[in-house]
């Protein structure tokens, strides 16, 4: 016997919660309304940028009903890991948490010990197979399998400072309509407390400007950052298209220029990945002069677009 519960192909991919969420519900008739009105802000958390959203999101999304377990409650209730996972996915529900992908080799990780978070979505009990989700090689989000054991041991490889918990999820169709006011409203906080604020403690690119100085001195990027900023770029440009196509947009107001800026954003990301390989610094003045480039041409079309 086998099952797999429904796996879209995710639209943002920065971090595992953004993946794994739109991955359950993208099938769902109004996600993307969802999607249009949220993505919008930005944040500054434990020297990283996420979306504003990011604390929130699993407990937020309103398709979602989630069921935290504990590995006590799992050991007293099952017999083993691989028969809580069967119940869980033949009971409709997706599975989500920490697992030592070390122990998977079709995660592509090291030898050493590898904390991440996973989504289980499926089994084939005679194969004796698990179907797991995750950005696995080279940060691009795929589904994988892994035996029955393989999963048991990157369960049973327990590290307490990266556990998540055990969150099982089920997902139910529900109606959702996009939200103009809510997202004028985050529109509006994007636009005068990320880029209109320079050097102030909430400026997103005076800070990642000088993370990027902090880190290149270690001969290093974080190179997340550079993901979640282009996908920021691609989420608005589709928020823009989404409004005007449904007339929350003037249509006389253009914003043509804004692909620019997504494909600015990915030079960017491909700058930073050269950058990695040849540790060339002249490089780290290129970006930073392109994140200056981007704040001023990206708050001048959106005061166009909403002020």
């Amino acid at each position: 016997m086998s099952k797999k519960l429904s796996i879209s192909t995710p639209y943002i991919t920065t971090y595992p919660p953004y993946a794994n969420i739109f991955s359950m519900i993208g099938s769902c008739k109004d996600s993307m309304n969802w999607f249009y009105n949220n993505f919008v802000d930005l944040k500054i958390e434990d020297d990283t940028i996420f979306f504003a959203e990011h604390p929130t999101l699993f407990g937020s999304c309103p398709w979602l009903s989630i069921e935290k377990l504990t590995r006590e409650q799992i050991q007293l209730e099952w017999d083993s890991f691989v028969h809580f996972v069967i119940d869980c996915i033949d009971a409709g529900c997706y599975l989500d948490l920490t697992l030592d992908q070390s122990q998977i080799p079709n995660a592509k990780r090291t030898k050493s010990p590898f904390f991440h978070e996973t989504l289980i979505f499926g089994y084939n009990r005679s194969q004796e197979l698990i179907y797991i989700a995750d950005n696995f090689r080279r940060g691009a989000y795929q589904t994988t399998e892994c035996t029955f054991l393989e999963i048991s041991r990157a369960y049973a490889h327990f590290k307490p400072d990266s556990y998540l918990g055990i969150n099982k999820i089920s997902v139910t169709e529900i109606d959702y309509n996009f939200d103009l006011e809510f997202v004028m409203k985050s529109m509006s906080s994007y636009m005068n407390y990320r880029l209109n604020c320079i050097h102030d403690a909430s400026d997103v690119y005076s800070f990642w400007n000088n993370k990027i100085i902090r880190y290149s001195e270690r001969n290093t990027l974080d190179i997340r950052d550079f993901h979640l900023l282009w996908s920021h770029k691609k989420c608005m440009l589709d928020r823009l298209d989404y409004m005007r196509e449904n007339g929350h947009l003037d249509k006389e107001r253009k914003y043509d220029d804004y692909i620019e800026i997504v494909n600015q954003s990915l030079i960017q990301l491909n700058f930073a990945l050269k950058y990695l390989v040849t540790k060339d610094h002249k490089i780290v003045d290129r970006i930073i002069c392109g994140n200056n480039q981007i704040r001023a041409k990206e708050l001048a079309i959106l005061e166009r677009l909403f002020k």
